[in-house]
């Protein structure tokens, strides 16, 4: 079994900080995750949209795609435990 952790802190550009705290579990293959945030600023709805695309081969993180829909800074961290 191989154990992806991905921790994402998403930091809107704007004041307003959002912390995405995701944990990953992949057992080979392929993984999807997708994550939505519908963070209230000021009376306007703003929708934070975190797409993973973790590829796991022989136990090794060999593509991370992160896609982020909207203005954010995206810091990703990966630990893989084989």
């Amino acid at each position: 079994m191989v154990v992806v952790v991905v921790d994402v802190d998403v930091v809107v550009v704007g004041g307003t900080v959002v912390v995405v705290d995701v944990d990953v579990v992949v057992v080979g293959g392929t993984v999807v995750v997708v994550d939505v945030d519908v963070v209230v600023v000021g009376g306007t709805v703003v929708v934070v949209v975190v797409v993973l695309v973790v590829v796991v081969v022989l136990g090794t993180v060999v593509e991370v795609v992160v896609v982020v829909l909207g203005i954010v800074v995206v810091v990703v961290d990966v630990v893989v435990v084989t």
